[in-house]
């Protein structure tokens, strides 16, 4: 089953490549985080929802 912590733990694996993690050096956290990645929720918790429009950003002077 997946806990609390898991999701917790789980939150910075997308920017792996980013952060350049060694993540082929350990199978089982790629297998664990697979996982993680086959729960809908988790792959695109926003599904469905429609985020406002953003306010235009004013440049300083």
């Amino acid at each position: 089953s997946i806990s609390y912590a898991d999701f917790r733990m789980a939150t910075f694996l997308p920017f792996n490549d980013a952060a350049r993690l060694p993540l082929d050096d350990y199978p089982a956290i790629r297998r664990w985080y697979g996982r993680l990645e086959a729960i809908d929720a988790w792959r695109d918790p926003f599904q469905g929802l429609e985020a406002p429009p953003l306010a235009p950003v004013k440049a300083e002077a």
